[in-house]
């Protein structure tokens, strides 16, 4: 865990995220993926945001909710812990 705290590892570049009436920092990563499909590559954007395992819980963060990153509303597919469960990815969908 960071030492400092969790919410520096957020400061610098978190944007602001609301769901459930809770408003938290998260960081919005969106890697383009190659995904085959009979034999036909497609690209597809993947959109993960990182948040404190802590604001997931208290916005109700689960599958098919709605949430807002930077301004720019999406739909929660899963929200899955990473590591030692400090911080969840937040799969989402346009």
């Amino acid at each position: 865990m960071i030492a400092e705290g969790l919410d520096v590892f957020l400061a610098d570049f978190g944007v602001v995220c609301t769901s459930g009436g809770q408003t938290f920092k998260g960081l919005l990563d969106t890697p383009d993926e190659t995904l085959n499909m009979g034999g036909v590559n497609i690209l597809s954007t993947m959109y993960v945001c990182t948040v404190k395992t802590d604001d997931a819980t208290a916005a109700g963060l689960v599958s098919g909710c709605a949430i807002a990153v930077g301004g720019v509303a999406y739909l929660v597919r899963d929200v899955l812990l990473v590591d030692d469960g400090a911080f969840s990815h937040v799969t989402l969908s346009k």
